[in-house]
């Protein structure tokens, strides 16, 4: 009955494995929905959001979580308590993936691939996560990379 709706969102995993992709694309979904403010930290004297509003995006937010997440947050209703609650499992993924991110970069080699479109997908995937890390990757290095990973035999521009 639950997937009679249909998702504008892959559903967050109960590891949590893309929750930075889950949060951004929530984010954007709320605020095209106009309900971005129910998952914002609101000051003391601020007006909360009407009931309605935080309704639509509770509805969305548990619309878009694993059914087990959903079970243990079962009892929040607010919006930003959920949001915040996951940010606070979740949120700590960045000190797991940019290790992961920067060994996946110095392991990376244009041999280990079949096709340029395999090599290009992972090059962009991990270059993608050390940017989420805070890391910036410039067009430069990618291509440096690409080259520099290139075998001796198909150097013929060098």
């Amino acid at each position: 009955m639950s997937d009679i709706i249909k998702r504008q969102v892959p559903v967050l995993a109960l590891n949590g494995k893309d929750y930075q992709i889950w949060v951004l694309d929530c984010e954007l979904h709320l605020q095209g929905m106009q309900l971005s403010h129910t998952i914002t930290a609101r000051s003391n004297d601020a007006v909360a959001p009407p009931s309605h509003e935080q309704a639509q995006a509770a509805i969305f937010l548990r619309h878009h979580i694993h059914n087990d997440l959903k079970q243990e947050y079962l009892e929040v209703k607010d919006p930003l308590t959920l949001w915040t609650a996951l940010q606070k499992r979740f949120g700590k993924q960045k000190t797991v993936i940019h290790p992961q991110a920067r060994r996946s970069w110095a392991q990376l080699q244009f041999l280990n691939f079949k096709s340029v479109e395999a090599y290009n997908t992972a090059l962009h995937c991990i270059v993608g996560q050390l940017r989420f890390c805070g890391q910036r990757v410039t067009e430069y290095e990618m291509i440096e990379k690409t080259l520099e990973t290139f075998h001796p035999s198909n150097m013929v521009l060098q």
